[in-house]
């Protein structure tokens, strides 16, 4: 099951709901096209509404797989000192050390969390890792001082939890997270 924190179930409902509303332009331009000729052969508006379509679903088809099959977990307590979804990690492996934020919503989740800190923190040093990734399950429920390991095709690699940062995520999202956490199970 894709967890989520409350704040990213509003960017990727957003993004949803912008693939509902391409999808019904694409639909309405596709009846005009039919309209304006023949379905089948040289009717160059149906054909590129035809791949717009696909190109939509092809997008916006796994947020859709992904939101539907959720579960809202809560932010972590600000004092915990255990990594969870929404925390950022400073780690050491044997070459460098290195922030990582822990991060929901599976494959698209690095994506929409890279867009975002790479806008609003230009200047943010830290990765964005899913709790899905070999990295992230590692380190989720790992604590200050633990080494944490995972495999990489056929090396196993691993660093030392240097420092476990449970409120720096809710300081950015903190108005986003307040309004959805009251109707966390909508």
């Amino acid at each position: 099951m894709t967890k989520f924190l409350a704040h990213e179930k509003v960017w990727l409902r957003a993004e949803i709901d912008e693939g509902i509303a391409q999808n019904q332009t694409a639909s309405t331009d596709m009846a005009a096209a039919i309209e304006a000729g023949n379905q089948w052969h040289d009717n160059a508006e149906y054909d590129e509404v035809i791949e717009r379509m696909k190109l939509i679903d092809s997008r916006f088809g796994p947020m859709a797989k992904e939101f539907a099959n959720r579960e809202v977990v809560p932010y972590p307590e600000p004092e915990s000192d255990t990594a969870s979804l929404g925390t950022l990690l400073t780690l050491k492996d044997e070459y460098t050390k290195f922030n990582a934020l822990l991060v929901g919503m599976g494959r698209i989740g690095e994506d929409a969390y890279s867009g975002w800190h790479k806008e609003d923190f230009p200047d943010a040093d830290f990765e964005v890792i899913g709790f899905e990734s070999p990295i992230g399950e590692a380190s989720m429920g790992a604590r200050l001082g633990d080494t944490v390991s995972w495999q990489v095709g056929e090396r196993v690699m691993s660093a030392e939890v240097q420092a476990i940062n449970n409120s720096w995520l809710i300081q950015y999202v903190g108005d986003i997270a307040t309004a959805e956490t009251t109707e966390i199970d909508e």
